[in-house]
């Protein structure tokens, strides 16, 4: 019987996998408005970019995470862009990191370890999540034979997560359906 064998987990610091960044302060909106170009510029938005300028500060495949406002939620980025000082970017240290996966894993981590004022249930949310608090995290990372990342383990778990958000996003979208023909029928 070919059974499926669970893959050993090694746990590496984050600045061991990552070069840990903060963007850039000259990032602002009259810096935006005087250089207008095609290159994406994030902020502390959560879901999508800020703005567009004429140049990049980063240009590899990387992670970033909300500094401010919705602190800790991440995006992978797989395209050149920029980010203001409301942004921490993580660059890997080596090719055998998956960013889906060091995302799926981190981004909870995070929203954990994030500081300041939020209302009822997540409503009203400023938080904060700078650089220096990112000290003690740790990343779990299935390991090969040799105790190196495998990035085939991860690749293979971050597929299964996808898979679970999309059941989530699904079940959401059906419930909202539900609703809105309850709604309508007692209207």
């Amino acid at each position: 019987k070919n059974e499926e064998q669970t893959p050993h987990i090694k746990t590496w610091k984050l600045s061991e996998m990552f070069d840990i960044q903060r963007g850039s302060g000259k990032y602002t909106k009259t810096y935006a408005r005087e250089h207008k170009g095609n290159y994406p510029l994030y902020s502390g938005n959560t879901f999508g970019e800020f703005a567009s300028i004429n140049s990049c500060d980063y240009n590899e495949p990387c992670l970033s995470w909300a500094i401010d406002g919705l602190a800790g939620y991440m995006m992978v980025h797989e395209e050149p862009f920029s980010a203001t000082n409301h942004r921490g970017v993580l660059i890997p240290k080596s090719s055998s990191i998956d960013l889906q996966y060091a995302r799926y894993v981190l981004e909870p981590v995070f929203r954990g370890l994030k500081k300041g004022r939020e209302g009822a249930h997540g409503q009203n949310e400023y938080t904060s999540l700078p650089p220096f608090m990112l000290k003690d995290v740790v990343l779990p990372c299935p390991v090969d034979e040799n105790g190196q990342p495998d990035l085939t383990a991860q690749k293979e778990i971050a597929r299964k997560y996808l898979a679970v958000e999309q059941c989530k996003r699904e079940i959401a979208a059906k419930l909202d359906m539900l609703i809105q023909q309850k709604v309508s029928l007692s209207i």
